[in-house]
């Protein structure tokens, strides 16, 4: 079967190491591109990664927020399930800096 993506290549069966957020759920069987690498995983496959990913507390953290103005500065709000998962409290010191087009913030 050629590769939906680039239809360059045939995929080939192989395994994927997939991580979330920074984290490694683990290894995975999926069909992969020679050409350009993309990865497709069957449905039980999808379920597995699904359920490692609950199972280390990382399923659904990614979460939209609101930036807002605080005097002369924006406010980035921290949704309290990723605040909890990375143990950060209010009044905890942080480092902020860009990252191409993304904003880090490393609690210390």
């Amino acid at each position: 079967m050629k590769c939906p993506v680039c239809e360059k290549a045939e995929l080939k069966k192989g395994k994927i190491r997939e991580i979330m957020f920074g984290t490694d759920l683990g290894e995975f069987p999926a069909l992969i591109c020679a050409n350009c690498k993309e990865s497709f995983t069957d449905e039980a496959t999808t379920r597995q990664i699904e359920k490692a990913a609950k199972k280390k507390g990382i399923w659904g953290l990614g979460k939209t927020t609101k930036i807002a103005k605080a005097g002369n500065s924006i406010v980035v709000r921290i949704p309290k399930p990723i605040a909890d998962f990375l143990r950060i409290k209010a009044g905890q010191e942080a480092f902020v800096h860009p990252e191409k087009d993304k904003l880090v913030v490393e609690a210390r």
